[in-house]
């Protein structure tokens, strides 16, 4: 019925986007980029950071090095006590390995930081440690931030909408957090693209991605869909390598930790309203308008319903791959209430699979404004619900997820284009 209604409607002309050539496309691509290279140049060349009031650039990253160093010298469990991570985390010498925790000054810190991740990640980030903290901070978002935009490129070799998606929005805010965004939806970039001629190589992508394990509940759902059990096993297998690993090289209780930790994790879910405006999820949105908790588990709950059934029709029934890809890694964002803007980049990963997909099958109407409405969410989501109290982020991405339906259910002739949008 949804189908059918959204087939019935008749856009304006202007949602068509017919004037959206390929070389306003790049320039519009080319302004941003511009703007926030030299913001970022601009923060970077004047932050002190020395200062603890400047720990607000790259603070996420800051986290990850001072959980990895606290591994390193024996301490991993102490990652998952905020007190000891922050003794570390706003002491620490740019270029050097230095530490000195008797400069630790509670009263002086400029944000309250928490390592809420698994030892499995802990394992994996074990080795940048080993160098100074801000060149850590480069190797790691450089090399991440390859492996995002090579899975984009194996998808879709069109320097056009690499750029487009460069200058997207939470790829700026993934880098100024210094977070795990890039790391997360390259590796599920790389699992999709693997999976229909290499299903066991995309185990191996797939199964690394237990290092956030509440972003990737959704994905079992579409490889049992597609009675794809090869992956699954060498998923299963890999993710418990990596458990077994990091259990044994950082001890049971560096796992009672992490345990420990969700406590925060859902105390920051349901009692900071600061996070529910970073946060594109049904449950925040909920929230923030002034919903209880109850209310809001079960709106994301029923949510999560929706689009596991979504995903399980379009896995089990389309033929089109781009389709089964991009609706996983739109509905990795759709399930789970404990999202961030930095998460956003699996939205850029969803795009590409649905132009990829849109080439093979055609445009329909509303598709390409939706598609700008998706690159433009993390900019204008948090100031939105700043001043409104709307949490927008699920009005723009459940539309892409009917898209993604919709598409799956129409075969359209290409009408001779090549490329999305039209010149």
């Amino acid at each position: 019925m949804g189908f059918r209604f959204l087939s019935s409607i008749t856009y304006p002309k202007i949602f068509k986007l017919s004037w959206l050539t390929r070389s306003r496309v790049l320039l519009y691509s080319c302004i941003p980029l511009a703007l926030f290279l030299a913001l970022l140049g601009m923060l970077i060349y004047y932050a002190d950071f020395h200062n603890p009031a400047m720990g607000w650039l790259f603070m996420d990253f800051r986290a990850a090095w001072s959980a990895s160093y606290l591994a390193e010298i024996g301490r991993a469990q102490d990652a998952y006590s905020p007190a000891t991570l922050n003794s570390v985390s706003w002491v620490l010498e740019p270029f050097a390995r230095y530490i000195d925790t008797a400069k630790y000054d509670s009263g002086n810190i400029a944000a309250f930081i928490y390592w809420l991740y698994p030892p499995t990640y802990l394992l994996i980030l074990f080795p940048i440690a080993y160098l100074p903290w801000v060149y850590s901070l480069v190797f790691y978002l450089g090399t991440t931030l390859t492996l995002y935009l090579f899975a984009l490129w194996k998808q879709i070799a069109d320097p056009v909408i690499i750029a487009a998606l460069l200058a997207f929005p939470a790829v700026w805010l993934n880098i100024r957090y210094g977070q795990n965004g890039f790391l997360v939806a390259g590796l599920l970039g790389f699992g999709l693209l693997f999976l229909k001629d290499h299903p066991k190589i995309a185990g191996i992508f797939i199964g690394i991605l237990c290092i956030k394990p509440h972003l990737a509940l959704i994905i079992p759902i579409a490889l049992i869909a597609m009675n794809a059990w090869s992956t699954i096993t060498v998923a299963a297998f890999v993710a418990l390598t990596l458990s077994f690993a990091s259990l044994l090289m950082f001890g049971e209780s560096s796992w009672e930790g992490w345990f420990n930790s969700l406590s925060i994790a859902r105390s920051i879910l349901e009692n900071r309203p600061l996070h529910w405006m970073y946060s594109p999820s049904v449950y925040a949105s909920i929230r923030l308008v002034g919903g209880s908790i109850v209310l809001a588990y079960i709106g994301q709950l029923l949510c999560t319903l929706l689009v596991m059934l979504v995903v399980w029709r379009i896995w089990k029934n389309s033929s089109s791959w781009p389709i089964k890809q991009g609706v996983v890694a739109l509905a990795c964002l759709l399930c789970s209430p404990y999202v961030y803007d930095y998460d956003l980049c699996l939205a850029g990963l969803a795009i590409v699979f649905f132009i990829s997909a849109s080439r093979e099958n055609g445009w329909l109407d509303g598709e390409k404004i939706v598609l700008v409405a998706v690159w433009l969410l993390p900019l204008i989501m948090i100031p939105t619900a700043a001043y409104t109290s709307i949490q927008i982020g699920p009005l723009i991405l459940l539309p892409m997820l009917l898209m993604f339906y919709r598409k799956s259910k129409q075969s359209i002739d290409l009408c001779g284009s090549s490329f999305p949008i039209q010149e």
